[in-house]
């Protein structure tokens, strides 16, 4: 039997920012993995006048039914006000209503700059959490007794690499190796259709082109997609791809000037230089592999244009650029992934970890890095290890197969899956493995019979 249950998710925190205009982001736990209510501004300060985003996110229901979410969100309109519902965000299909008096909530205030809640509802079916906190849907659907191949769902000319999915249905990827034009495609999760004749787009002709990882994520609340790249005059950093109106992608903002982040300034750079992409508490980070650092993004910031951040300095990487790395397949030997609150990530021989939301020093480490000694030197590669109950029980690294738990202490890992990553071509790209309940399942990329493992 399903359980209707009502779970309601207050959040009393008041804008700080003294701003003219707020951008109130409700988000559903679909966007963030968060383990308990939080409200974050986009800057801490403001000039009078300017806007201010302020971002609500709900932690993800770990039960499996259905449940209605609640979040009320306070505001002080001495600090901030609205101006209109566009300046509400809230999850597809909630209802969203205001109250002027702290009590009563109606679809239309009779004065937004008197708004002092903002209510967002909704229904959730939860089909549980996965291992780094982030919120599993279920759903029903039904299909048809015979599946035929759609006409010209397929592309001649390129291939891969990294699938991104929304919330609307569709599915995006880059085309790795720099063809079909380094291109960004669409397609309908529902037939396999192409989402539009002006896919694939061509991101060549911007001047960017694409590696052998190539890969993507998707900013559900502005409907932006951004990409880890490189401009050879300028460094590394981010580019925004404006999909909101999915049949007519356009660079965010119009121009590479506005879509293009740059991150980390230095000549020389090509699309071999910068790995991986990860989202985490409203930032991306990604690897400049060359001259080593984590780029960091606020990608809710300025409307969803995005806002440059600091990422937690690294030490002992300069001139340990990892052999191969760069085009080398399938020796990409950097990673980023989440687990415990926190963002772990590797590069080579190194292992990073700091706080998702405050950046701070993980429990247990000392410093943001540390070189853990090499037995697999080809053969690098990180994954999560879950326990019998389901949950995650340390992050895992083939290079000395030891794990660390949430409180940094270490512990040998996995014989067994140990073997079969260090000894099968899986192409340990970002996200080469995944955990389901007590299972960790993989996939043997390069063998003639293309297995899947668990």
């Amino acid at each position: 039997m399903t359980t209707i249950s009502r779970i309601t998710r207050r959040s009393l925190v008041t804008a700080i920012a003294v701003a003219s205009t707020l951008l109130l982001v409700l988000a559903a736990a679909q966007a963030f993995a968060s383990p308990a209510m939080t409200s974050t501004l986009s800057v801490s300060s403001v000039v009078a006048g300017n806007k201010v985003d302020l971002t609500t996110q709900i932690p993800a229901v770990s039960t499996t039914d259905t449940s209605t979410q609640e979040i009320i969100q306070s505001i002080d309109p001495a600090k901030v006000r609205l101006t209109s519902a566009a300046d509400v965000k809230a999850p597809a299909g909630w209802t969203v209503s205001y109250s002027t008096d702290g009590t009563t909530f109606s679809a239309t205030p009779s004065s937004w700059a008197a708004v002092v809640k903002v209510k967002a509802i909704g229904t959730v079916i939860s089909g549980g959490v996965t291992g780094d906190g982030k919120q599993l849907f279920s759903t029903t659907t039904t299909a048809p007794g015979a599946v035929t191949s759609v006409s010209g769902a397929i592309r001649s000319g390129g291939d891969g690499f990294v699938t991104t999915f929304d919330s609307r249905g569709y599915v995006f990827n880059t085309y790795h190796r720099n063809l079909m034009n380094s291109s960004l495609d669409c397609r309908s999760m529902t037939d396999g259709t192409f989402c539009s004749n002006a896919y694939p787009m061509n991101l060549a002709t911007y001047g960017f082109k694409s590696n052998i990882a190539a890969t993507q994520t998707f900013d559900e609340v502005n409907k932006h997609l951004w990409l880890p790249v490189a401009d050879s005059t300028k460094g590394t950093g981010f580019l925004c791809i404006d999909v909101s109106t999915v049949a007519t992608p356009v660079l965010c903002g119009g121009s590479t000037a506005t879509a293009f982040k740059l991150a980390q300034a230095r000549t020389g750079a090509t699309e071999t230089h910068v790995f991986n992409i990860l989202a985490a508490e409203g930032k991306i980070y990604a690897w400049d592999i060359v001259a080593p650092k984590i780029l960091c993004l606020d990608f809710l910031a300025n409307n969803g244009m995005g806002e440059l951040c600091a990422a937690p300095t690294l030490t002992g990487l300069t001139g340990a650029t990892p052999t191969g790395i760069a085009n080398a397949w399938p020796n990409i030997l950097t990673n980023l992934d989440v687990a415990f609150g926190n963002v772990y990530g590797q590069y080579g021989n190194y292992t990073v970890c700091f706080n998702a939301k405050s950046q701070a020093l993980c429990p247990g480490w000392t410093a943001y890095n540390q070189l853990v000694q090499s037995t697999a030197s080809s053969n690098v590669a990180m994954y999560m290890q879950p326990n019998a109950a389901g949950e995650i029980a340390g992050v895992c690294f083939t290079n000395d197969n030891k794990c660390f738990a949430a409180d940094g202490t270490k512990f040998n890992g996995n014989s067994t899956v140990q073997a079969a990553i260090t000894s099968i071509a899986t192409g340990r790209f970002q996200g080469f493995s995944q955990t389901s309940g007590s299972k960790l399942v993989f996939a043997n990329q390069f063998n003639t019979k293309q297995t899947g493992l668990c």
